[in-house]
């Protein structure tokens, strides 16, 4: 390989020059900004979150932080941007095996208590406890079905609701017409939507329903849920990946893609980019938290509605809690409860929901004018809302990244290898048990 030394190509002058700019900058980049304390005793808080800070909510999380510390002072919010859930569950766990906190985090929901067995994260119940109103009062604020995923052992709470969203089902209707299918009714059953898909692969020969990669399980839970069924038992101790409505609903599935009506994709953003950009795929099903995204991008007449049932509608809630950390000094944890409480402050979370796509967690947010504005704006927004009705808790056992991976490894095998359903979900229960094997019982706190 050849080397080329860039200071023949920059002459002596043009070289001084550059050198102070760059000087500059790196002082204006580690200088301090405005509103920080300049005392040596305020107190340095980290928080995690999945976010990339060169992105538009990147950068308001940033004015966030921003807004706080104006208002406090003493404190410093050391912003830790992650590029994913996954990334940030690992790198507070990683903190608590070094016996480093991690300050306020926001972690993907079903990993509570995969967070309070590495010993990353304290109860919140003190802390709530020195408010001023009770317990009751506190938790009310909150709207209750997303509280379920809060409690860990014994009904302890550790970790409060950050977001949410649920997956809905999102059409492109000048598609679907093009196709010559009737626009009057969208369907409300796997039968009407089994039949639509076939109608569009008849007329176009293409597949017409993208499958979400990465978090595909997470709709697999919305199905399951829809044929009567659940991933696991009420406290979270056992799964039921080899239930009778878990197998159906992983049969339907294989029906859907041995007949070409399903096709699976990449990733989530690569979901996203099918519908909005490549208008390759009339049905996807994906996250509430996309509607922003389809609206801003979309160059179609499109819709997003509850998700067809098989017995019952229903979905699973998916998205974050916020945890206060281990190995925090008092003064660290009175400035980490001081920021959640800030962040889930009724004009904070409706800001959220306005430039993420996600539901607020507290009540009065919705309604808010400017949340209430959005949702009025587009009847995807309502439906988004409407599908909210039909949510239940997400599965949250222990070591639930494995288990995650368990069960995506079954739908694989069965999707991709036409594994019998029951044969791969038989197995995935074997493996679970296994791994969930002498585990302690959780309790909802419900």
């Amino acid at each position: 390989m050849f080397k080329v030394d860039i200071r023949v190509l920059m002459p002596q002058r043009r070289r001084a020059r550059s050198l102070i700019l760059l000087l500059i900058l790196l002082c204006a980049t580690l200088a301090p900004r405005p509103g920080w304390a300049a005392d040596q005793d305020a107190t340095l808080l980290p928080f995690f979150i999945g976010v990339r800070v060169t992105t538009e909510t990147g950068r308001f999380y940033r004015r966030l932080i921003d807004e706080f510390e104006e208002q406090h002072p003493d404190i410093i919010i050391s912003l830790h941007p992650c590029t994913s859930y996954n990334q940030v569950l690992f790198d507070v766990l990683h903190r608590a095996k070094e016996g480093q906190p991690a300050g306020v985090a926001v972690v993907e929901i079903s990993e509570l208590l995969t967070l309070q067995d590495g010993g990353a994260i304290i109860p919140l119940r003190p802390l709530i406890a020195r408010g001023r109103g009770s317990e009751k009062q506190f938790l009310g604020r909150f709207v209750p079905g997303f509280l379920a995923n809060s409690y860990g052992d014994g009904g302890e709470i550790y970790g409060l609701p950050f977001n949410r969203s649920t997956p809905i089902i999102y059409y492109n209707l000048d598609l679907l017409k093009k196709a010559g299918i009737p626009m009057g009714k969208l369907p409300t059953s796997w039968d009407e939507l089994a039949a639509l898909l076939q109608f569009y692969r008849n007329r176009t020969g293409q597949p017409p329903l993208g499958l979400a990669g990465t978090w595909f399980e997470w709709i697999f839970e919305s199905f399951v849920y829809q044929n009567g069924g659940s991933l696991a038992n009420e406290d979270n101790t056992r799964v039921n990946f080899n239930s009778p409505p878990v197998v159906q609903t992983l049969e339907f599935w294989q029906q859907l893609r041995q007949k070409g009506l399903m096709a699976r994709v990449r990733d989530w953003r690569a979901t996203m980019n099918s519908f909005v950009q490549l208008q390759r795929y009339p049905v996807i099903y994906y996250s509430s938290a996309g509607l922003p995204t389809v609206q801003r991008q979309a160059r179609f007449n499109w819709t997003a509605t509850v998700m067809p049932k098989n017995t019952a509608f229903g979905a699973g809630v998916g998205a974050t809690n916020i945890f206060l950390s281990s190995h925090l000094s008092p003064r660290q944890q009175e400035a980490g409860w001081k920021f959640i409480n800030f962040l889930l402050s009724d004009d904070i979370q409706a800001r959220i929901a306005l430039n993420s796509g996600y539901f607020p967690v507290v009540n009065s947010a919705f309604s808010d004018p400017r949340v209430k504005g959005l949702y009025d704006s587009h009847p995807a927004y309502k439906n988004g809302q409407r599908q909210l009705g039909f949510a239940r808790a997400k599965i949250m056992t222990r070591n639930f990244k494995e288990v995650r991976k368990i069960l995506q490894n079954a739908i694989n095998e069965t999707l991709d290898h036409d594994v019998p359903a029951k044969v791969s979900l038989a197995r995935a229960q074997r493996q679970a048990e296994q791994l969930l094997q002498g585990g302690t019982r959780p309790g909802r706190g419900q």
